[in-house]
């Protein structure tokens, strides 16, 4: 599997984002903690009572972080849109062809 998008981490509870086939993102979220026994790391899928402030936090810098990535992203395909319509204007510019609105300029 490859690396995620982005990772963000608070006190043991991890979430990365990852970057799917259509350019969208989805979340994965893992809380990990340290075994005192034997001092292996271990995950867990249960979560206590102050985890959830945790994680609510890091799920707020998440939100801010996908929102700002989605204004990016918003921006860069308007950016392109008017770096096609430039490009369009440019070749029709230099056509020989000049269509009028009203008119069928169908040549048959």
């Amino acid at each position: 599997m490859g690396k995620p998008k982005k990772a963000f981490r608070n006190k043991g509870i991890d979430i990365a984002a990852w970057e799917n086939d259509r350019g969208g993102v989805s979340f994965t979220f893992r809380k990990t903690y340290k075994n005192k026994e034997t001092g292996e790391y271990k995950e867990t899928k249960y979560l206590f009572a102050n985890d959830l402030k945790d994680l609510r936090d890091l799920i707020t810098e998440v939100l801010t972080w996908n929102e700002t990535l989605a204004d990016r992203t918003e921006h860069k395909y308007a950016a392109a849109a008017n770096g096609a319509e430039a490009m369009a204007a440019k070749i029709a510019s230099r056509a020989d062809v000049k269509f009028e609105d009203d008119e069928d300029q169908i040549p048959f």
